[in-house]
């Protein structure tokens, strides 16, 4: 993105805590791009989805990579890649993209018995579908990386992500 829109992220890692927060801020990046293919409610968190389910294929391929490298999981002892979301909406624009690619898939809900906590939404690919899965996308997140999917599937990874 830096050197679509000429803008440098700030980029911050808090202290004991696992992920690493990339912040932009651009009104170009918010009106050229954010409100060209999302929208949400007031809570964005658990509303946030795509204006349009129809993209093409390198769309789809693209959103799956990006929101799987952020937000997906997969298991080391299983073939099993997952995405979790509290979007109902997203959720479903995922399982439309994942039915377009001919990827099975199922969905599983789980309801926290906490008064103040929403559903959340897993996504689970498995088996040979898992492993098409990999290979289509690319995964770009190191982390990402399983034994279970064939090395050739990452060989594209710029050498600077591996570091």
């Amino acid at each position: 993105m830096e050197a679509v829109f000429n803008k440098s992220p700030y980029i911050y890692k808090p202290k004991n805590n696992n992920r690493i927060i990339i912040r932009y801020k651009s009104k170009l990046i918010y009106y050229d791009f954010l409100l060209k293919y999302l929208e949400w409610d007031k809570n964005k968190t658990h509303t946030v989805r795509l204006l349009k389910a129809d993209q093409a294929k390198d769309f789809v391929i693209g959103f799956l990579r990006g929101y799987f490298d952020g937000d997906g999981y997969a298991r080391k002892d299983s073939k099993r890649i997952q995405y979790i979301s509290t979007s109902t909406n997203i959720v479903k624009q995922i399982s439309y993209f994942l039915s377009s690619l001919s990827l099975g898939f199922e969905i599983r809900k789980f309801k926290d018995k906490r008064k103040n906590h929403v559903p959340c939404y897993y996504i689970n690919v498995t088996g040979q579908d898992a492993i098409k899965f990999v290979n289509l996308i690319k995964p770009r997140n190191p982390k990402r990386i399983r034994k279970w999917a064939r090395r050739s599937a990452w060989s594209r990874i710029p050498a600077t992500v591996l570091e």
